[in-house]
């Protein structure tokens, strides 16, 4: 399940299909996943997306809304805020800082 995530960071995954996918139930799933991978099965989701979205801020001039909608995110001010959140820095920050 992990390995989808990772490959799939973009794709609109919900709790309900994660647990499905895995055979268990939501929360047997989450307490799972948890456990072995020290992150929410949500919050593992949001991580890879902004990788994602550090790989693509780096390799060209895409804007941040497009970086935001490629990575899967709801809304711009929703993804900078996340950004923000586990970079400790703005989308158009982290951009010009590397």
């Amino acid at each position: 399940m992990h390995n989808e995530i990772t490959l799939n960071p973009e794709k609109n995954w919900s709790l309900d299909e994660m647990a499905k996918l895995s055979g268990y139930s939501v929360g047997r799933f989450s307490e799972l996943y948890k456990e072995y991978f020290g992150l929410s099965p949500i919050n593992s989701v949001i991580y890879e997306r902004i990788e994602m979205a550090k790989r693509l801020l780096l390799s060209g001039q895409a804007s941040v809304l497009s970086v935001s909608e490629a990575c899967g995110f709801s809304t711009v001010n929703y993804f900078s805020k996340c950004f923000k959140n586990i970079t400790g820095c703005s989308p158009t920050a982290y951009r010009y800082s590397k």
